[in-house]
């Protein structure tokens, strides 16, 4: 389900998508974070507010471990944005690996991003029906964060959800 959002609508959207996914019958959400509590508590309060449970069960995982369970696992992502002045924008298109791990590390940075030094786009995994197809765009710097616009094919399903 993708929306066009900004800002300032983004959480009216986010409810919105959630009342859909709860029209078809979903009735759980699943969130990555694993410890800022003002994140888990926003995430509980959007799926109140769509009548959903939200599930978090990354909560309070240790994080090179947890990034390392993902690479053996089978789950590719690449690198889509990173926040200025805080990683380098040649990071930018990566896949998450042990060399972005290694790399990473004598930035100072947590592994896994979860203070918004980086996000990713998961192209692959075990419960994909095929990867995600994505060609790179522009590198854009917007509100001190650069992201890599990306052209995807949206029609790739999760089946074994």
């Amino acid at each position: 389900m993708v929306r066009a959002t900004s800002w300032t609508t983004y959480e009216d959207a986010f409810v919105d998508a959630l009342r859909e996914v709860r029209g078809m019958g979903i009735t759980e959400c699943v969130f990555g974070d694993i410890n800022f509590d003002e994140n888990r508590a926003w995430e509980e309060q959007v799926c109140r507010a769509a009548e959903l449970s939200a599930l978090l069960p990354l909560w309070q995982l240790e994080r090179e471990a947890y990034v390392g369970d993902l690479i053996r696992h089978g789950f590719r992502a690449k690198v889509i944005a990173v926040k200025n002045g805080t990683i380098p924008k040649n990071f930018l298109g990566r896949e998450i690996d042990q060399a972005l791990v290694r790399d990473l590390r004598p930035l100072a940075v947590d592994i896994a991003g979860e203070a918004g030094e980086y996000h990713t786009l998961v192209i692959d995994c075990p419960l994909f029906d095929s990867p995600v197809h994505v060609e790179d765009g522009d590198a854009v710097l917007r509100d001190g964060v650069w992201f890599l616009d990306q052209h995807y094919d949206v029609g790739t399903r999760a089946e074994n959800l």
